[in-house]
């Protein structure tokens, strides 16, 4: 791993002093390599920033964001890495789950927090559970009420021991 680090180090210096030089000289080729990568950045954190909007916007993370805004600490017994999906977009590895007696914390990897802040969602909204799945790829999916309900699954295993947070009226049922 600090082999792995150095050799990244080095890397980003030989491409800094390449792009220090080609700045500073009159070379065609080398304004050119400069301009490339500069609009192959560009366009990259532009494609990810109208992904993410779009994301949000169509998953309904937008529309639980405006209920239901986390500024607070995430809890102490969070998961990282979960899979899950809210609405029709799914969210691949990089979900942050928690549970505390406030509600159900949710939040995404850092890299992808731009119109995803955090939330946490008071176990009052959660309408429903509703165990799927099959073998070992169970999920749970939460019926949220924002305005309109909006679905919200989550693996398993890391919605372990919500049971003991739950009011009463709310009622897993199993289902494929």
């Amino acid at each position: 791993s600090d082999d792995k680090l150095r050799l990244k180090i080095k890397l980003l210096i030989l491409l800094s002093s390449k792009l220090k030089s080609a700045m500073f000289t009159n070379d065609a080729n080398a304004w050119i390599a400069v301009l490339s990568v500069t609009l192959v950045i560009g366009f990259f954190i532009l494609v990810t920033v109208c992904g993410l909007s779009l994301a949000a916007w169509i998953g309904g993370w937008s529309r639980l964001a405006r209920h239901f805004r986390y500024l607070g600490e995430a809890p102490s017994n969070y998961t990282g890495f979960v899979s899950g999906s809210v609405g029709w977009i799914r969210y691949r590895s990089c979900l942050i789950v928690g549970m505390s007696p406030s509600g159900l914390y949710l939040s995404t990897f850092f890299l992808f927090r731009f119109l995803h802040p955090p939330l946490l969602i008071p176990w009052s909204s959660v309408v429903s559970r509703t165990r799927r799945g099959f073998l070992l790829w169970k999920r749970d999916v939460f019926e949220i009420e924002a305005g309109s309900r909006i679905r919200v699954g989550l693996r398993a295993s890391a919605t372990a021991g919500v049971e003991s947070y739950f009011p009463a009226p709310v009622a897993l049922t199993e289902s494929r």
